[in-house]
């Protein structure tokens, strides 16, 4: 719903992750430039769980990933993924696996997504290649060409999408970034600028229309205290088709340790509980104004590395469970592996 607040497409953008110092500086957010990926570049390079990288500790060479989802609502009921990652002694990530009910994916960076030249996605079904895509990027990260190769009865198709201009950088001499995005669809014609500080984290994004240029259609302001966010105001000053004109507020709590303790926004609110090692174990999320009781909790176990092993999600609805989902981690780690 507010992936235009700032143009970061499929991230969650409420996530403080994303905006804080100690994300930032994570040794698997440095090593693989994710800060770089999240906010200055589309979300083509993903296929990658971002956060994930806020939370891994230690020189792990590979994180093998199950998960068990049960859904009440669904016709088959039960569904498998297994996930693999693989990085290397630099902690860059370097290939990842999907698995899900015989739909196989592979994702290999060229040379690993610290600063990948090339990005190859390898998509089968029953160990038969159906599609194979190739992105080619520039220094800068843009994209330079896509090459889409599909297998159909033995033969291959292929098309090509060269120089997709539509973003543009300006790196100042004090640090700071501005970036400059283009939309021309059917659904809306703008110019969106986003400012961020010389840490990637985000000051404000403004959006104009491209018809009538000094109309502003929606901008988001972000607020620090010691690099830590605490709120982000989001206005959106002419309505969409499927967004009305309205102001939304996302407002973070902290606690002395500067652990984030409460998220609240328009619609729902979020709390934390955390370990002796600050880790959480803990996250619950509520709607406000609702008749019936929503309610989505997660729950941690965790290594001797602080890592965590198991996840548990559970909705429910007034105290009955709709969906469940568990998720089992295998984490191996290089043999210097020390305790941290």
């Amino acid at each position: 719903m507010f992936d235009t607040i700032c143009d970061i497409n499929t991230i969650n953008l409420t996530n403080r992750l994303f905006y804080t110092q100690k994300y930032l500086k994570n040794e698997y957010v440095k090593a693989n430039h994710l800060a770089k990926h999240i906010h200055l570049f589309n979300h083509e390079i993903s296929g990658v769980d971002y956060a994930s990288f806020g939370e891994l500790r230690g020189n792990i060479c590979r994180i093998s990933e199950k998960q068990n989802i049960h859904n009440e609502t669904a016709q088959s009921g039960f569904e498998v993924i297994n996930t693999i990652y693989n990085f290397n002694k630099n902690l860059e990530l370097y290939q990842l696996l999907i698995d899900k009910n015989g739909f196989e994916e592979s994702i290999l960076f060229f040379d690993s997504l610290k600063a990948p030249q090339i990005k190859q996605i390898r998509k089968s079904f029953n160990n038969k290649v159906s599609s194979q895509t190739e992105v080619f990027y520039t220094d800068y990260l843009e994209f330079k060409t896509i090459e889409e190769h599909t297998y159909y009865n033995g033969e291959i198709s292929k098309w090509v999408n060269p120089n997709q201009g539509d973003t543009k950088y300006h790196f100042k001499e004090n640090g700071s970034v501005y970036k400059f995005r283009i939309r021309n669809n059917r659904d809306e014609q703008s110019k969106t600028t986003i400012i961020y500080n010389s840490d990637f984290q985000i000051l404000e994004s403004k959006t104009y229309s491209q018809k009538n240029k000094t109309e502003l259609l929606y901008e988001a302001v972000f607020s620090y205290v010691d690099n830590v966010l605490f709120k982000i105001v989001y206005i959106r000053h002419k309505p969409s088709k499927s967004l009305v004109a309205s102001t939304y507020e996302f407002l973070f709590e902290y606690d002395k340790k500067g652990l984030l303790i409460s998220f609240k926004d328009n619609f729902v609110k979020k709390t934390w509980n955390y370990d002796k090692n600050e880790n959480p174990v803990l996250i619950k999320e509520t709607p406000h104004n609702d008749s019936s009781i929503f309610e989505t909790s997660m729950k941690y176990k965790y290594d001797k590395y602080n890592n965590w092993i198991y996840k548990e999600i559970k909705l429910s609805r007034n105290q009955l469970k709709i969906s469940e989902k568990k998720i089992f981690r295998e984490i191996e780690y290089f043999h210097n592996q020390k305790k941290t």
